[in-house]
């Protein structure tokens, strides 16, 4: 046999992994094959950033926005407090608001893990804490206020002006309001 024609006896070569690349937490390994697909980015990155932005607190950053619209039936008594791995620590008014946080724990996990785009939470740890409704100024009670009123005036009717050619109602309402609020603010310019 010659150089040129592959021998009948010799293996097909091996996918090679490099050395350095083992599997991190994500399960993504890097090889030295190229796949012919397309993979979206997000699937991609997400397991790689997920450590570094948990750390940053980024995952309750987008949880609790969203708190009221993930657990509706005890957002008024309960708030997100921390994520750690993947446990959410969820801070409640009373034993009875943890016991129901602890029925509706599977709805709460899928509408965040829904939200993010990942199974970035797999527990939810409520603890009891008693002025969760009280506390001033904290981002819980922030985050548990009731929608404000809609605006009026000048600004209101600019801003529908201006998202009228958005297409989706949901959105085209939050960019309403948005742009409401920003022009009634006042302008504080220093001459």
């Amino acid at each position: 046999m010659t150089d040129e024609t592959p021998d009948s006896k010799t293996p097909p070569p091996a996918v090679k992994v490099h050395k350095a690349a083992k599997k991190p937490a994500g399960g993504i390994a890097a090889t030295d094959v190229r796949r012919k697909r397309q993979v979206a980015l997000g699937a991609v990155l997400a397991p790689l950033m997920e450590p570094a932005l948990a750390r940053q607190g980024v995952l309750l950053a987008q949880i609790a926005p969203h708190w009221r619209a993930l657990c509706p039936l005890l957002a008024d008594h309960s708030c997100p407090e921390t994520v750690k791995g993947d446990t959410l620590t969820v801070a409640v008014a009373s034993d009875g608001v943890k016991q129901e946080l602890h029925y509706v724990t599977p709805q709460v996990i899928e509408g965040i893990n829904r939200l993010l785009g990942y199974s970035a939470i797999a527990k939810v740890r409520g603890i009891t804490r008693h002025d969760v409704r009280l506390r001033t100024g904290s981002a819980a009670v922030r985050h548990m206020a009731k929608p404000a009123a809609p605006m009026t005036g000048p600004g209101r009717d600019k801003a529908e002006g201006m998202c009228k050619s958005v297409r989706d109602d949901d959105l085209r309402a939050a960019l309403t309001a948005l742009g409401a609020e920003i022009l009634n603010k006042p302008t504080n310019k220093k001459g």
